[in-house]
């Protein structure tokens, strides 16, 4: 019986074995992680005391007729007719906002300090994601060949960005480098990229439909994988292909 026993145990000890190895392997084997783009963002860096954010567009525009007036009214060389009208400009939006019981001296305090929040908020990334290999999905904007032939895309959230649209904040931009042999996506194609993301501010001047235009991104990724999406672009069209096409020869401008 125990030689029996015995001889079980070594049938089985290699399977046993095997079987431990592949549970402590199992999180290796994982793929990469499909992100949005909300997941680029550092939540931290988003929880500040905003006064400014539930005021009305009237009220903001008094505060800034009175920050405006006063800078005006501070310069040389005013005329009196000028001071006049500045005077007048200043009296009423005063009067508006202490109307509204606003504390006007404070909020003037308070616009650099809000903006230096908004400014971390809009920049930060998620350091959770530094390094990590993942999944993200975007409209694509070719940049024009570097000096070392480097190709460079940048990945934005939503089709037209940088263009007809306002261009997304630093931190949910990536710039996207292709490797040897990829095929450089069209003008806000749909694609589907994977690779290892990293926090690496970068900022470079480049030409678009609609002029030259500042591409700041809080995020550099190498890609290891792409996948053009079915979904087609307007942007494919012959005469903004072919303004893209002259884009790629301009003179670019660009920082680490």
């Amino acid at each position: 019986m125990l030689c029996q026993r015995a001889r079980v145990c070594s049938i089985m000890r290699p399977v046993i074995l095997l079987f431990a190895c592949l549970i402590v392997s199992a999180p290796t084997m994982a793929g990469p992680r499909t992100v949005n783009w909300q997941d680029l963002v550092d939540p931290a860096g988003q929880s500040f005391e905003d006064p400014f954010r539930t005021l009305s567009r009237s009220t903001l525009g008094h505060l800034r007729s009175v920050v405006n007036s006063r800078d005006k009214l501070a310069e040389p060389n005013v005329s009196s007719e000028q001071r006049e009208r500045l005077q007048s400009q200043l009296s009423d939006a005063m009067a508006a906002l202490e109307a509204a019981e606003v504390d006007v001296e404070w909020l003037i305090s308070q616009r650099w300090v809000v903006a230096g929040h908004r400014k971390r908020a809009s920049r930060s990334g998620n350091a959770a994601l530094h390094g990590q290999t993942i999944v993200l999905t975007g409209y694509a904007i070719p940049a024009p060949i570097g000096p070392g032939g480097d190709r460079t895309v940048y990945l934005v959230p939503r089709y037209g960005m940088c263009s007809h649209m306002p261009a997304p904040p630093a931190n949910k931009m990536v710039r996207l480098l292709l490797p040897r042999g990829e095929t450089t996506p069209g003008l806000y194609e749909k694609i589907r990229v994977s690779g290892k993301i990293q926090i690496e501010p970068n900022s470079r001047k480049m030409f678009l439909v609609d002029g030259l235009k500042v591409m700041d991104a809080t995020w550099s990724l190498t890609i290891e994988e792409m996948k053009r999406m079915p979904e087609q672009s307007l942007f494919a069209s012959h005469s903004l292909m072919v303004l893209h096409q002259r884009a790629r020869g301009f003179r670019t401008e660009s920082k680490p």
